[in-house]
């Protein structure tokens, strides 16, 4: 036991001895070409090591990078989407001030007596062409009251007034019929319906009158309710049959009824 412990403290005594002499040594420089010889040795070593772990450093950050720009890339493209819906919806609200301003202008000079109403609904239960609109009797509507878009474009008329709603047919129906006549002359007169659903015709119109493509029409001021003068499209093609007592014209409304969402009720004039 004790020659056991012994040869433990000589070779401790040992191990002491040699980090002495090797401090001395290298604080004489005496083992500085060892010391340079093991450094050149395991210098390709530590240099892959290095690399190596820079490497994965780089990679790592390369991955947060891409993690973070696709994030950046996604929360970009929603603010963008959003940016895009809110022009839009302010661009509607805009054209409809527009064309509620537009709307009373017209009718103030005109001095008619007239309601305000959105669209809120179509008839999809019958074949005809109505919209439903959000003013009824109790805004003073009834049934024959015109139904006007902005600058006096005479769209339909309503048909059934409810408390709070009401229902209008429009032109383009084949059930509606208007008296009208030439804007530029009054004189020429005729009846104008829906030409199933895809555009408007004037009929009854003497065979003898001068109707041209191009003429504009407008309503006659013979139906009840319905002023004279209100626009409600352009000639674009005439038809005349040699032994008929009539020809027919067929007309294109100057403004789209699918863009329809604001319109005017004339009540009285």
């Amino acid at each position: 036991m004790k020659i056991d412990v012994l040869l433990k403290s000589k070779k401790a005594f040992v191990l002491f001895f040699v980090i002495i002499v090797l401090i001395v040594f290298h604080s004489l420089n005496i083992l500085n070409p060892l010391e340079n010889l093991i450094i050149n040795f395991f210098s390709p070593v530590q240099k892959a090591i290095y690399a190596a772990a820079s490497s994965i450093n780089q990679i790592g950050i390369v991955k947060k990078l891409g993690i973070d720009l696709v994030g950046k890339n996604i929360e970009l493209e929603n603010n963008y989407k959003k940016i895009l819906v809110e022009n839009l919806n302010l661009k509607n609200e805009i054209n409809e001030l527009k064309t509620v301003v537009s709307q009373f202008k017209f009718y103030e000079q005109k001095k008619y007596s007239f309601e305000l109403a959105n669209i809120i609904g179509k008839d999809i239960v019958s074949d005809s062409t109505y919209l439903i609109i959000d003013k009824g009797s109790d805004r003073g509507i009834k049934a024959g009251h015109p139904v006007v878009s902005e600058n006096g474009m005479f769209v339909g008329k309503i048909i059934e007034a409810n408390s709070s709603i009401s229902k209008a047919m429009l032109l383009i129906d084949t059930n509606s019929h208007t008296s009208a006549s030439l804007k530029d002359n009054n004189k020429i007169m005729g009846i104008v319906s829906g030409d199933y659903k895809l555009g408007l015709k004037m009929e009854l119109i003497p065979q003898d009158e001068n109707i041209l493509n191009g003429n504009i029409i407008v309503t006659s001021g013979l139906d009840e309710y319905i002023p004279s003068g209100l626009i409600i499209g352009e000639v674009i093609k005439i038809n005349k049959e040699p032994n008929n007592f009539f020809q027919t014209a067929y007309i294109q409304p100057i403004i789209s009824y699918a863009t329809l969402r604001i319109i005017t009720i004339l009540k009285t004039y």
